[in-house]
């Protein structure tokens, strides 16, 4: 049975969920970040980003760009809310659907068209649905797995929808440049202009051998997605308990004294507030981002 995959994209989701509470920021460019210079933007509306405005920048670099900006504090516990609100309300079409990250879901519709009619009906009932419970539009995705559904929505404005036939998968994808595939980050983009590819079909036809001398055991994955060949499954959302302890320096520092002294702080807090909860946790994810150098983050997970 071929399976039928649904990906629901919305756009600058956490900055949505604030136009919705404060209407009035639809007409203006804002970001999500903390008030301190040298904060760094958590998230932008589509009016911030027209203005050249990313996530990861610094805060005194937009507002350079962009001296009329807005900022406003992220409220994650109310995103994170509004997040596992829509996984409930997608929870009624199948009890496959994952939202690994707030406004991006994957709902497995195989075997349901006797209950809801075809695929890309119930995509588009889904996408409605949201629509008027919670006054959010999203791009719609629909495909035999998670990878090329994921595509398919990032081609389409919010509101439609792109269903991708079972077996053209690989031509659906061979047109499209290589960024377009998940994962694809810039160092993986500027190694394969190396070799001249800039588009997916050029990259799916190239030889193993030449590509795994430059990107080792990772060549065979760029290949297979490449050709739009993806068995992972949809794995039910399930919520994981975080602490989470940020701390944005006054000013640019590399005295190592000092730098480890700002850690100790932030271990501290965390064990604080582990023990006032009564929690063990199974791992730690330490992430510095440098300002200077943009968007750059250096981070690293100890299970």
């Amino acid at each position: 049975m071929n399976r039928n995959i649904v990906h629901l994209r919305i756009p600058d989701f956490n900055t949505a969920i604030e136009e919705l509470r404060r209407p009035e920021l639809k007409r203006r460019p804002f970001v999500l970040a903390q008030t301190a210079e040298r904060s760094v933007i958590q998230g932008v509306n589509s009016n911030a980003r027209k203005e050249g405005i990313r996530e990861g920048m610094p805060l005194c670099r937009a507002r350079r760009l962009c001296r009329r900006i807005h900022v406003i504090p992220s409220d994650v516990c109310h995103y994170r809310e509004k997040h596992l609100e829509i996984v409930r309300e997608f929870g009624g079409f199948s009890p496959l659907v994952e939202g690994s990250c707030p406004g991006s879901y994957f709902i497995d519709v195989s075997g349901t068209h006797r209950l809801w009619g075809p695929g890309p009906d119930l995509a588009c009932r889904m996408e409605k649905d949201l629509s008027i419970k919670m006054g959010l539009r999203a791009r719609i995705g629909l495909a035999s797995n998670k990878l090329v559904s994921q595509v398919a929505a990032n081609c389409v404005g919010p509101g439609d929808l792109s269903f991708i036939f079972p077996g053209n998968e690989e031509s659906f994808l061979s047109p499209l440049p290589v960024d377009f595939l998940p994962g694809a980050g810039e160092v993986t983009i500027s190694r394969l202009a190396g070799f001249n590819i800039v588009r997916i079909g050029q990259l799916a036809s190239f030889p193993l051998d030449m590509l795994a001398a430059v990107f080792g055991r990772n060549a065979e994955r760029l290949l297979r997605i490449a050709k739009g060949m993806d068995l992972a499954p949809v794995l039910p959302t399930r919520q994981v308990p975080r602490i989470s302890i940020a701390k944005i320096l006054d000013r640019d520092e590399i005295d190592p004294g000092r730098l480890e002294s700002a850690l100790f702080q932030q271990v501290e807090e965390g064990g604080w507030n582990l023990r006032r909860q009564n929690r063990c946790p199974e791992s730690f994810r330490l992430e510095i981002r440098k300002l200077q150098a943009g968007d750059s983050v250096c981070g690293r997970e100890v299970g």
